[in-house]
This record gives C-alpha cells, structure tokens and sequence, in this order.
C-alpha cells in the first residue's frame, strides 16, 4: 500500500525544506512532514456503495524570530522557498512573545505497535471480502437487521519532525478500522446503533463490534413506557459508554488551553476532588499500540505518561 522508500523520499524532501529555512536566516524553525495512502469502502442500506482509495501528504513549516512566528503549508518543496518567505513574512507581522522558544532535543522512548505489515499487505479485494464478511454476519445475527450505514478503511502513514535545535524524527503507521448503523424496524418501530473499531494493528475479519452493534439494535426494541417528572437518579453506565468518556469526553476537558480560557468545567477545581477516590485518568502517550501514541508530541517534545486526576 505504501510504495517503497516513502519514509526516505520523506524525509530527502524535509531537507531540501530545512535547507531553505537556514538560508532565510531565522533563529530557529521546525516542519513536520507526512505522505499518507489508503483504501476504503463505504456501506449503505445493506450494500457497497463506493470504493476508494489514494494518497495525500505534505509539509507544514513554522519559523520563529524574537519571539514572532508564522506558518507556512506546501505539498511540493519545489515551492520551499516561497513557503519559507510566507512564514517569513507572517512573523514580522505576528505580536512577539517573550520567552517563546521550540524545543531542544532530548531523548525519547520508542513506542512499539504503531506499524503492522499485515495491514500494508491489505489489498482492496481484501476489503470487499471483509465487507462481504461484515454484511452476511449481520444478516446471521438477525435477518432483520440492515447495515444502514458505516464502511471499512485502512490507512498507511509515513511522518518527519524536524527542527533547528537538533530534533529529528521519522516513523511510519498503520491504520485499520471499521464502522457501521445497524438499524432493526419491527412493527413500524426503528431502533438503529451505531459501533465502531479500530487499531494500529491488523483487525480480525469479524470484529466483535459487529455483533454488538446488532445487539444494541435489539434491545432498544420495545423500550418501556413510563410517565414521569424529571428528577435526579443514579445512572448506570456500561464500559461501551464508560470507557469513551474517560479516553476521549475527559482528557479532551483537561487541557491547559481549554484550563486557560475557562472553556472546561474543571477550569476552577484544580486542587479539589472531582471523582471517586477509587478512580483515576491517566494520559499515557507511551502506550503501545495506541492509536495515539509516539514517541514525541507535535512540539517535539519527548511523550510521557501523566497523573490527569
């Protein structure tokens, strides 16, 4: 899926780009380059509606001047020079700010399964089977269920950071993941669920998603009737719904821009206790595998497992 030596035309290229940032003579600069390919197919009222698949990529660049800096995107480094001068350009206009500096370097942990080769081998055929495969499950489960919605995609990306102070950085991932609406009309009732799944890794053919997706369109069905005020009562959670709120709803309120603005509801209780005390969030951007680990930040910065609460 990748084409041979995309990880090192990539980073050939960052430096063709690097090298333009020298010669305009700024104090200090970084870019961040990724080439991405993929195939995906999307499902709809039961069939395959469309296949596609390609590739995209670019490089962002950012300089930085006593304290001022501006951005700059290209996709063709022909244009690096241009791009560079952009930035340039942008800086002189931009408010300084004191102390504002990028990153030196320092080391960093490397992050195991971030990349599957099973996944590059992965052709289109394979993911018209594994739609196929995906539809007749669902028919097994329940003839009345349709697949209203959803599809299946895999994705293969190879990425450079780089920057003045030393800070070097390539890598490349896989992507597979799938999703899709199960809807279940019965006696003119329509219940739908919507699931979903993915991994750096290399998914099985009938991931367990699949199954409770038809599961939730079930029990939805004939839901009981009841007639009363609102009023304040305990709240059961399952881990379907418990585990998306503390990995994507919570970590996303906690971050210092959303502290700084008071755009959190936490933004005034730092010190206080805000869960259970059996409970605890963690940000782990060492973890292997995860769909949003490496082993640096976006800044450059080495990741590292953080205490949230």
């Amino acid at each position: 899926m990748l084409p041979d030596g995309a990880e090192d035309r990539l980073l050939a290229n960052a430096r063709i780009l690097a090298d333009a940032c020298k010669a305009s003579g700024v104090q200090q600069w970084d870019l961040i380059g990724f080439q991405s390919y993929g195939h995906q197919l999307d499902i709809e009222a039961g069939k395959i509606t469309m296949a596609a698949g390609g590739g995209e990529g670019g490089f962002g660049v950012r300089v930085v001047d006593d304290g001022r800096f501006g951005f700059a995107h290209l996709v063709d480094v022909s244009g690096a020079q241009r791009a560079v001068e952009q930035a340039v350009a942008i800086a002189k206009k931009s408010p300084s700010i004191n102390g504002f500096v990028l990153p030196s370097e320092q080391p960093a942990e490397h992050v195991a399964g971030r990349l599957d080769r099973a996944v590059l081998d992965l052709s289109p055929e394979d993911l018209l089977e594994q739609a196929d495969g995906i539809l007749s499950e669902v028919k097994s489960l329940d003839e009345r269920a349709v697949v209203t919605g959803g599809g299946v995609g895999v994705s293969a990306t190879a990425g450079c950071l780089m920057n003045s102070e030393g800070i070097l950085s390539t890598g490349m991932t896989t992507s597979h993941g799938l999703g899709l609406q199960v809807s279940l009309e019965v006696d003119g009732e329509l219940t739908s669920s919507y699931q979903g799944q993915s991994s750096r890794s290399l998914l099985p053919e009938i991931p367990e998603c699949v199954a409770r997706a038809v599961h939730w369109a079930q029990v939805t069905q004939n839901p009981l009737r009841m007639e009363s005020e609102a009023n304040d009562t305990p709240v059961l959670m399952t881990s379907e719904g418990f585990s998306p709120l503390f990995s994507m709803v919570v970590p996303s309120a906690m971050t210092g821009e959303k502290m700084v603005r008071k755009e959190s509801f936490w933004a005034d209780k730092m010190g206080q206790q805000v869960l259970n005390s059996s409970l605890s969030v963690h940000d782990n951007g060492l973890l292997e595998g995860g769909m949003s680990s490496g082993s640096r930040d976006g800044e450059g910065v080495p990741r590292r497992r953080q205490n949230l609460i």
